[in-house]
């Protein structure tokens, strides 16, 4: 009995399924939950990951039914309750003649709930039709909405209305989905379908009204509890600023919105009129050349600092961009980052401005995530939007982000940024 609750090798099995077939942050965060699970012994850890995709939890099950199995069948236990359940307070709770029984229990549990998980996110990554045209969704084929069976982080509404409003979600709607939304409407325009309305908002904060909405795979549930409608369909996107990543959005438009398609010319950053608004919200002095981050923290900081010396947000604002990252990472790809703060952040924010940090070495805000450009940023009353717009549409092509790398002056910089 002691063996029954502590026994952690098939939920560890489960956790190695998961780094080795998941996706997204699942995939990169679950070695990590192996080893607090496992050797720390806090096996809480493992929960998220199953209720995110709780067909798993079949996996767990498996294991254990195994493993107990041959507990009994070999005299397998422990002389008392390993608290907390690691493997090492196991091992140290095990008498001698239950050592083979134990290491061989666990072991199996451990194998079979691997094996079952790796089936099970197999088997449920897509459906199958060979008499239907193929599209994209989150970078997997599939046949059709209708056998669409969906992966942690994606979902299809049962609806075949056409999509009308698209909602880009980030964590506080302030800065990477803004961006994102810039993006998405050229890529729509481009597309044909420039009559679709696109918005931008916090995950939070999910208008029921829309049609699909496209956020970071570790923000879909969240969005999906703030939507509250089944008719909203959810797909993930890695990278707001790459033109690729939206693609299983626009074939997923397409299998709705049929043969609606109009191409229309699409926004040229160069073609866009600068404003005197881009001086009050980017000005000279607010974009830094030549920097050097050890880490991410280092670059956040000084990204905020730059906005809070020249007298736009108070210096508390910069906790609240560390904590921004720390919940979820700034970085939105093309190698660019832009730090800014939470939800609650507007009464620490003066007036509407962005920081232009030049990284030319880089700074690594995870793996294969080298940022060379940081863009602070503080929103108030999207005084910032028609600039940040600007910037994700020149930001889109990563030959000016190296433009800006490279850059030898701020002047430089706001040539790319087409600012005057």
């Amino acid at each position: 009995m002691f063996l029954v609750d502590t026994n952690n090798g098939p939920l560890l099995g489960t956790l190695f399924a998961i780094a080795l077939a998941g996706r997204g942050k699942a995939k990169n965060t679950a070695p990590m939950a192996m080893f607090i699970a496992g050797i720390a012994g806090i096996g809480e850890v493992y929960f998220p990951f199953v209720l995110a995709n709780p067909i798993l939890v079949f996996a767990t099950m498996g294991g254990l039914a195994v493993s107990l199995f041959l507990q009994v069948l070999m005299g397998g236990g422990l002389i008392g309750v390993a608290s907390p359940g690691s493997l090492i307070n196991i091992a140290i709770m095990t008498p001698k003649d239950a050592i083979v029984a134990n290491f061989v229990s666990i072991l199996a549990g451990f194998i079979v709930s691997t094996l079952i998980a790796l089936f099970l996110l197999k088997t449920f990554a897509g459906g199958k039709d060979d008499d239907l045209e193929e599209f994209n969704v989150g970078g997997r084929q599939v046949k059709s909405v209708a056998n669409f069976v969906p992966a942690v982080g994606e979902t299809i509404a049962k609806t075949t209305s056409k999509i009308k409003k698209i909602i880009v979600a980030c964590d506080s709607g302030m800065g990477s989905s803004a961006m994102g939304a810039s993006v998405l409407k050229n890529i729509l325009k481009k597309s044909g379908y420039a009559d679709i309305s696109v918005e931008h908002s916090s995950a939070n904060q999910i208008a029921p009204d829309a049609d699909l909405v496209i956020t970071l795979d570790s923000l879909i549930e969240r969005a999906k509890l703030a939507g509250g409608s089944d008719s909203i369909s959810y797909l993930p996107v890695n990278n707001f600023l790459k033109e690729d990543d939206y693609k299983p959005a626009i074939d997923f438009i397409a299998s709705r919105n049929q043969a609606t398609a109009t191409k229309t010319e699409v926004d040229d950053p160069d073609d866009l009129v600068p404003t005197k608004n881009e001086a009050k919200v980017l000005p000279k002095e607010n974009i830094k050349l030549h920097q050097h981050f050890r880490t991410p923290e280092e670059a956040i900081q000084a990204a905020g600092q730059v906005l809070a010396s020249n007298g736009f947000v108070d210096t508390t604002y910069i906790d609240d961009m560390l904590k921004r990252n720390e919940d979820l990472s700034v970085y939105v790809g093309n190698h660019v980052a832009v730090p800014h703060g939470l939800e609650t952040s507007d009464p620490k924010i003066k007036k509407s401005g962005l920081s232009v940090l030049q990284v030319p070495e880089g700074v690594e805000f995870g793996p294969d995530e080298i940022a060379y450009v940081i863009i602070g940023i503080a929103g108030k009353s999207d005084t910032h939007l028609e600039m940040l717009t600007k910037i994700s549409l020149v930001l889109m092509d990563e030959a000016n982000v190296e433009k800006i790398r490279s850059a030898e002056s701020e002047e430089e910089i706001m040539a790319v940024l087409n600012i005057s």
